[in-house]
């Protein structure tokens, strides 16, 4: 009888490994992942610095340093990525006399900036670095220096500017650097630095 009960006790433990056996092919799993991916955020700041003791400090306005005829100050533009995305930059320098904080009328062509050639392409009003700038990163200077240019003899026709103060306005814009936003945007190709026409 021993027998007996233990063959039938086998037999119910195959047939339990076979359902569990044919179970297991067919359980279905399913899981769903969610991959958040974060859009690159474009965005810049413009700044000045000028040269002291031979360090660069931030430029601010200083009414007891003021310009006479022929005078030169240094005065550094930067535009730094601070963005998450590699950029390209283009800049617009208007510059006008301000007297009593309104515009004075005066002739702006005496206000020279050394603008840098190598890194910026000038097309139309605005200047394009050439290099797509990486987050975290600034470009080269659009300029390092201002004069205030004499009309050849100083002090004829300077008299005007007397307690006028120079105003530069920098306008400075970002587009991405992919998927070809420069010649969307902008109507650049970067290759080159032409207006697409």
């Amino acid at each position: 009888m021993k027998n007996k009960i233990f063959a039938v006790s086998l037999s119910v433990i195959a047939l339990s490994l076979f359902v569990a056996g044919g179970t297991l092919a067919w359980f279905q799993y399913e899981d769903t992942a969610v991959n958040l991916v974060t859009t690159g955020i474009i965005r810049i700041a413009v700044g000045y610095t000028k040269l002291q003791d031979s360090s660069e400090v931030l430029l601010e306005p200083d009414p007891d340093d003021t310009l006479v005829p022929g005078s030169v100050r240094s005065c550094i533009m930067r535009v730094e990525n601070t963005g998450t995305s590699p950029a390209y930059i283009r800049v617009k320098v208007t510059k006008e006399w301000i007297r009593g904080g309104e515009p004075a009328g005066l002739p702006d062509d005496n206000i020279l900036l050394d603008f840098n050639g190598e890194d910026w392409k000038r097309i139309g009003d605005w200047y394009y670095y050439i290099h797509p700038l990486d987050k975290s990163a600034s470009t080269e200077p659009l300029f390092s220096e201002l004069t205030f240019a004499c009309d050849g003899v100083p002090g004829v026709n300077d008299n005007e500017y007397q307690n006028t103060v120079i105003r530069l306005t920098v306008v400075a814009q970002a587009v991405q650097k992919t998927n070809r936003a420069i010649e969307a945007v902008w109507s650049i190709y970067p290759v080159t630095w032409t207006s697409i026409a």
